[in-house]
Order: structure tokens, then C-alpha cells, then sequence
């Protein structure tokens, strides 16, 4: 198969990790892969570093060609969609994959004229309506199926975007689990007295995108209520975005400021991760999170609002889990777990298994190849019944 893989950007984050992850996977399946990003606008604001290019260092290593269309904002919309248009028409794809919704819709307007079968990837629930509205337009009229990362995920397109049922498909996030480990053990390292007063000090961990999604300044505003009763413990800050100002804010009005700590973009979080006593996710909306999986591959144990995907990755867990947009619940399972380490090293150990046994990688992405070769089987016996 010949597979055209169109995303909005590649700056490292879930959504690129998975596209570039499945272009490597269909290349060692020996299926011939492109990839085109349509605009580089993250990384012009926040900098371009070695790390922040990292994905496109794994595509050249693969192998992979990869495309920019330099797009920036809504006004080059036009020229984005004429920019792939054309590049489709060169590389001549039998099927294209989409992920995200800047790429999925314009990804559909560029196939009006060369209507090749075009599947697309829903990766979080919209919040806005026109976006909704859209992507509606884009997967109604002009996508063989939209790949949703969870159950709940695909319930939201349904209820609130009003997809057909028909054009849904889930296929959940995985995650990469090193051969043959069972129990992991993380010696801790000294990077962490850069932060903390010893290698020991216990710390809660925030990874994700600094924005009104994940959840981090409801959660700033009550985090004296969190680490008050925990004088010992300190909360690590990973990531940047729109709200690192508010962040930083937020952080000075504390009365535990000096138990908080920004890092900034970091990349290799699970560095930070597999030392955390826990993983603290309060995400007001989500598909399915990557930084869950990514704990579970640590055996590191979670606190999650439970919002889109949450709990089809960590299931029936009331102690890692605070019903959506419950933040005294959130926090006071945060407390529980710092005040008892033991469980929480039983909970991550559970983490571990379930991703071991429900959550691999090669296993996601080979349902992706499975969907490709089933759309294209259907298309060609369309063709020749006509």
C-alpha cells in the first residue's frame, strides 16, 4: 500500500509521537509512507531546538519523506490546502490517514478533486462548536471512516458532532513497553537536586501542554490545599504553552511556592516520571492520555479527572480516579496517595500489567494496517461490481 500520513504539525506531543510511530510501523511492514505536515507554527513560537525536531530525525532515520506546507494561522488555509493538494497528486497515496483537526478537515478539502479514500483520526474531544460543526462536514461527506483513540471519545463525535456511527472506528493510544521487563526499578537520579532538596524528597508530576484543556490553573488556584498537608512533598511542572505567564502567576500567590517547580518543555519526560510518587492528570477534556500511558509504562500510579479515555485505560481504579471536574475529590486522592506510598507502588505495579497485557504499541498500530487493507479490499470490489 502506498500511505499518505497528513498531520497539522510534528512538534513533539501525543498525537505526533502516534502519527510518526505509525509511519515507521508501515514502512517495516514494507507499505510505501509519506508524511506532510501542514504548518510549523509551534515550533516559531517556542523555538527550535535538536529535541523540538526530534520527530523529523526519526522519519529521516526510517527513511520517511516528509513534506512542510509552512501553513500559518487560518488566512493560509487557501494555499494549505492548494500546497497538499498537490503533493497528494505527486506521491499518488491509495489512501490517506489524517490526525488532528486542522489536518482532517483540510485534508478533505484536498481530496475533493482527487478523491482517494481518506480516513481520519479524532484525537480529543472539541470543545467548540464551529470545530464540531466541521469536522461533521469533513467526515459526513468526505472520509471513509474517523479513527477515534476511545470508546468515549467516539460516543462525544456521535452525540456532539453528530457523526454516523457508521463512519466510526476505535483504535486506542499504546505505548512502547522495553522486552522483558516485569517490575521496574528506577534508581533515582541527581538531576533531581537541580530541584529538590534530595533524590529522596517525594514530588507529584504535571506533564502536558500549558492550556485551558489540561487543567493545570484550576488546579494551581487550590494547590496549597494539596501540598499543605503534605510538607514533605514537592509538584514538578512539565511543559509550556499559552498559559505559562498564568502559570507562573499562580505559582507566586502560593503559600508552597517554593515546592513548586516549572521546568519548562522537557524532552524525555518519563526522566521526571518514573521517580514521581504520582502522576496528576486534570485534564478538563481529553481522547485518550498519553501521559496515563506513559505512567503505566513505568509503574508509576495516576490521578485522572475522569474525562474521555481515562478510565478504559487504568478501568475500575476509585482511587486513581475523581469524577470530571471534581477537583476536591482529585485533590484528596492525591492526598491519600502521598500519605501512602505503599499503595501507591501497588497501583503503578497494576498500571504496569494492564498496559503490559491491554495497551502495546505494535498491537494498536497494526489495527490501522488491518483498517487500510479492508477499506481498499471494499474499494476494489466496489470498483468492479460497477
Amino acid at each position: 500500500m502506498r500511505i499518505a500520513l497528513t498531520i497539522t504539525e510534528l512538534d513533539p506531543g501525543g498525537a505526533e509521537r502516534t502519527m510518526v510511530q505509525l509511519a515507521r510501523y508501515l514502512k517495516r511492514s514494507s507499505h510505501t509512507v509519506e508524511v506532510f505536515e501542514l504548518g510549523e507554527t509551534r515550533r516559531k513560537t517556542l523555538g527550535v531546538s535538536p529535541e523540538r525536531t526530534c520527530l523529523h530525525e526519526h522519519l529521516l532515520q526510517a527513511e520517511i519523506p516528509w513534506h512542510c506546507g509552512h501553513a500559518q494561522g487560518a488566512a493560509s488555509l487557501p494555499r494549505a490546502v492548494v500546497w497538499l493538494k498537490r503533493k497528494l497528486a505527486e506521491f499518488r497515496p491509495d489512501l490517506i490517514q489524517s490526525m488532528l483537526f486542522h489536518a482532517n478537515v483540510v485534508t478533505a478539502l484536498a481530496n475533493r478533486w482527487l478523491d482517494l479514500p481518506h480516513v481520519g483520526g479524532a484525537r480529543v474531544a472539541q470543545p467548540q462548536w464551529w470545530r464540531r460543526r466541521m469536522q461533521q462536514w469533513a467526515t459526513n461527506n468526505h472520509m471513509k471512516k474517523l479513527v477515534c483513540v476511545s470508546h468515549s471519545l467516539a460516543r462525544d463525535c456521535m452525540a456532539r458532532e453528530r457523526i454516523r456511527a457508521d463512519k466510526i472506528v476505535v483504535i486506542p493510544n499504546g505505548i512502547s513497553i522495553p522486552t522483558g521487563e516485569s517490575n521496574p526499578v528506577h534508581q533515582k537520579p541527581q538531576f533531581l537536586l537541580q530541584y529538590l532538596p534530595s533524590v529522596d524528597t517525594p514530588f507529584f508530576v504535571f506533564v502536558g501542554r500549558l492550556s485551558k484543556q489540561k487543567g493545570i490553573d484550576p488546579l494551581l488556584r487550590r494547590i496549597d490545599q494539596l501540598l499543605q498537608p503534605l510538607p514533605q512533598h514537592h509538584f514538578v511542572i512539565l511543559g509550556d504553552g499559552p498559559l505559562q505567564n498564568q502559570v507562573r502567576s499562580l505559582i507566586d500567590h502560593s503559600a508552597c511556592r517554593s515546592r513548586i517547580h516549572t521546568i519548562g518543555w522537557h524532552p524525555n519526560p518519563l526522566d521526571w516520571t518514573k521517580h514521581a510518587q504520582a502522576v496528576l492528570v486534570p485534564s478538563i477534556y481529553e481522547g485518550m492520555p498519553n501521559i496515563i500511558l506513559e505512567a503505566m509504562s513505568v509503574a508509576r500510579p495516576v490521578v485522572a479527572l475522569d474525562v474521555e479515555g481515562v478510565s478504559e485505560l487504568l478501568g475500575v481504579s476509585p482511587q486513581q480516579i475523581a469524577a470530571a471536574g471534581n477537583l476536591t475529590q482529585f485533590i484528596d486522592l492525591s492526598i491519600a496517595l502521598g500519605k501512602n506510598p505503599p499503595l501507591g507502588n501497588a497501583l503503578g505495579q497494576a498500571n504496569f500489567e494492564r498496559a503490559c497485557s491491554e495497551h502495546r504499541l505494535e498491537d494498536k498500530l497494526a489495527l490501522y494496517e488491518q483498517l487500510y487493507g479492508e477499506l481498499l479490499m471494499a474499494d476494489h470490489g466496489n470498483s468492479m461490481l460497477t
